[in-house]
């Protein structure tokens, strides 16, 4: 078990079933956090795609909640989606590893400067440490997912 963090109902910096974070760092706070990032991209999404703003106890509330972290977290990998394509790149919609690797170590101004300094011709690298990140996780255990949560409906992987 993880130590009580400094917000209510949060374990350190994170929160919920997806380990959102809503605090940007443990000690100093800020809450200038993918979740809040997320909300606040109405530029990019149609208002039938965007998460309504919320305060930090609802938005802890929500995270808290399978419903609400499943719909951040889709929320957010839309948003890389979106992301990637407006910059030229082909689709990650159908590339589950590299949607892991964005929820897991980038928000939306360090994907957006990943994604500028990316080459073109370039497949998406995902973690610096490969063996041990989640996305490589995701690439060798797909059949474990699809176990549990049937095989998608949007394309073979």
């Amino acid at each position: 078990m993880k130590p009580k963090g400094i917000f209510v109902g949060t374990v350190g910096r994170f929160v919920g079933p997806g380990n959102s974070h809503v605090a940007e760092s443990i000690f100093l706070g800020g809450q200038n956090t993918l979740v809040k990032q997320v909300e606040d991209v109405s530029w990019l999404l149609p208002p039938s795609e965007q998460i309504p703003k919320q305060t930090v106890e609802n938005r802890i509330k929500l995270l808290n909640m399978p419903e609400g972290a499943i719909a951040y977290i889709g929320a957010a990998m839309n948003v890389a989606a979106h992301m990637v394509e407006r910059s030229g790149f082909p689709s990650i919609r159908r590339r589950p590893e590299v949607l892991a690797f964005f929820w897991n170590k980038r928000d939306l101004k360090t994907w957006d400067v990943h994604l500028k300094n990316k080459p073109k011709s370039e497949d998406f690298r995902t973690g610096p440490d490969p063996k041990n990140d989640m996305d490589k996780w995701v690439l060798e255990n797909l059949r474990f997912l699809e176990d549990g949560l049937g095989e998608s409906e949007i394309a073979p992987w």
